[in-house]
């Protein structure tokens, strides 16, 4: 019966993105439901366990602390913030994807702020650094680095007038340095709160910004200097100078004897090159040079002189003529 048990395990791919997908087609639909997010200006409708899921404000309103269950009475939460901030938001929770803009990067800042929402604000509080940081310090007087003072004053006053919406009716009750507030009071009466409530952010961003560089700054590296001074080598003890001698690994005597042997191998066959070369030269030499008389070849017999006889008796004299008989030998001594 044991052979009959089994277990399988398969993983479908990409399903927590899919379920999230149908998720957020029931919100964009209104179906299933559970609670509505309101702003000062819209309402959404969303599911309380996905929100609940994202942790702070959501999480608190949402879950019991001491059952750890969804409450069922809550139906509805208000935000103190503009739809267009708090939109980008909802889409965050259902698909991990937060699209930031210049019309609404300050309503989404604003509106993570109110959500407790860190990953957001975190995110929005960089790039408002990175786009706006500079109208901290900007009074109206003094252009900007890349930029004339007309052309300053006009990137400025289009700032205002995209965030003119973003802000609504919120109160303006803000304390601080406003560097350009009197230009922008005299020449656009109506942006006068928006540049406040801007400034305001944009503060608060670089604080925020400021710290995640802190806490994400990594741990620094502390070289120490250990090499000794001229003075140091001079009263060094003699003793101790064998622990800075590099050690080194003792050579085998058969790698010595093969490498010696090799090398006198390879020098003895030099040798015999370069006397083979010296040959070959002093022979081409020999060749070249037409006063040296050519080698006679011994296996080739002398020329005979056509005047002498062929078989020649050597007890003849030369002299004697061979057809007259010889004298008699002379017996009187005459």
């Amino acid at each position: 019966m044991d052979s009959v048990k089994f277990k399988f395990v398969q993983e479908v791919t990409q399903y927590g993105d899919k379920l999230l997908k149908r998720l957020d087609e029931f919100r964009r639909k209104n179906l299933y439901y559970d609670v509505r997010i309101k702003t000062i200006d819209d309402e959404f409708v969303a599911h309380k366990v996905v929100l609940a899921a994202c942790g702070g404000v959501f999480r608190r309103n949402f879950v019991d602390p001491n059952t750890m269950m969804i409450i069922g009475d809550v139906t509805e939460v208000t935000f103190d913030c503009c739809s267009i901030g708090l939109s980008p938001i909802l889409n965050f929770a259902y698909s991990g994807i937060l699209e930031i803009t210049a019309e609404n990067l300050i309503p989404v800042f604003v509106a993570s702020g109110s959500t407790e929402m860190k990953e957001v604000q975190d995110i929005c509080a960089g790039l408002t650094m990175e786009r706006l940081g500079w109208i901290i310090d900007f009074d109206g007087k003094q252009s900007l680095c890349d930029v004339t003072i007309e052309e300053s004053l006009a990137k400025l006053e289009k700032t205002l007038r995209i965030n003119l919406k973003s802000f609504g009716e919120s109160p303006v009750g803000v304390e601080g340095e406003f560097p350009c507030l009197s230009h922008v009071e005299e020449t656009w009466p109506e942006l006068g709160v928006v540049y406040k409530l801007l400034v305001d952010c944009v503060k608060k961003a670089k604080v925020i910004d400021d710290g995640n560089k802190v806490n994400n700054k990594p741990d620094e590296v502390v070289t120490v200097d250990t090499t000794p001074t001229k003075k140091e080598f001079a009263t060094q003890d003699t003793k101790q100078e064998p622990e800075k001698t590099e050690v080194k690994e003792p050579k085998l005597p058969a790698t010595q004897e093969s490498t010696s042997t090799e090398n006198s191998k390879s020098t003895t066959e030099i040798t015999k090159d370069e006397t083979i070369k010296e040959s070959t030269k002093e022979a081409t030499k020999e060749l070249e040079d037409p006063k040296t008389p050519a080698k006679e070849d011994p296996k080739t017999p002398a020329k005979e002189d056509p005047k002498t006889p062929a078989n020649e008796d050597p007890k003849t004299p030369a002299n004697e003529d061979p057809k007259l008989p010889a004298k008699p030998p002379n017996i009187n001594g005459n």
